[in-house]
């Protein structure tokens, strides 16, 4: 089960949840319960602080919880950080949304980006997902 909390309106859940389902299934992997909830800044600092010890806010943040069944998380994505990288980068919110994503579901099945080369690993895998959903789930306006 594929969840979204406070999703913004752009994100096309059923479409997304579709494209987790297929990359899971192509990765082996079970997904028992994922959710994905939406915060602001100051509630992902918050967060941050609590569980990670870092008093700034971040873009994502990811609680797996041990399960011999299959991945079963909370993932936790600040939309403010998410706008601002999409700036920054260049990308639509929705490509940004999709990267963060991709980026939880990754961890989630033991990617890490705690060096530059496990980043430069993650990074592709996680453009690798956001061109297989656009291959996917081409909106009628791209047609």
């Amino acid at each position: 089960m594929i969840e979204f909390l406070n999703n913004p309106q752009l994100l096309r859940v059923n479409d997304v949840q579709d494209w987790l389902s297929d990359c899971a299934f192509g990765s082996n992997i079970i997904i028992t319960r994922l959710l994905f909830i939406f915060v602001d800044n100051k509630k992902i600092q918050e967060l941050n602080k609590k569980f990670l010890s870092h008093d700034r806010p971040t873009d994502i943040i990811t609680f797996p919880y041990d399960t011999k069944q299959g991945i079963e998380a909370e993932v936790f994505i600040s939309l403010e950080m998410a706008a601002e990288n999409a700036k920054e980068y260049s990308q639509t919110l929705e490509n940004e949304l999709l990267r963060l994503i991709s980026h939880g579901f990754l961890h989630l099945i033991g990617y890490t980006d705690a060096t530059p080369d496990s980043r430069k690993i993650m990074s592709n895998k996680e453009n690798q997902m956001i061109e297989l959903f656009h291959v996917k789930h081409k909106s009628s306006a791209d047609v």
